[in-house]
């Protein structure tokens, strides 16, 4: 095969796996819009978190289509909830969950515990 045909197999092949990509993040989306849930938007289209992650990590319109399409639908679903508190809590919890820090006194008490034990048992 000459090489001119190879090139264009080649560049027929890189075209239509952006096509097929392009096709997996539009229907990725179309089903986040409706449930901003990576996980399960990812599982829709057959592809696992990572791969989406990797997709946002490659492609600032798309995560940017992924951002918009969440705080889209935290609007337009904030009304229909009781406690507005629990869905931004819920669904854009990078922002309105609650931060947990390790406490010093567990800290403290675990340490407390690794000293008598090691007062107990033999040397």
């Amino acid at each position: 095969m000459p090489k001119t045909e190879k090139r264009k197999v080649k560049n027929k092949t890189s075209a239509e796996r952006k096509r097929q990509y392009s096709k997996l993040k539009a229907d990725f989306l179309t089903f986040f819009r409706q449930l901003p849930i990576q996980k399960l938007a990812a599982g829709f289209i057959g592809k696992d978190e990572d791969t989406i992650t990797n997709w946002k990590k490659k492609d600032k319109k798309f995560a940017d289509q992924i951002g918009t399409a969440k705080s889209e639908w935290a609007l337009d679903n904030v009304g229909k909830v009781k406690s507005t508190e629990w869905l931004l809590e819920r669904i854009m919890n990078e922002h309105f969950g609650e931060k947990r820090e390790v406490e010093h006194s567990f800290s403290a008490e675990l340490q407390q515990a690794l000293d008598r034990m090691a007062q107990i048992l033999p040397k």
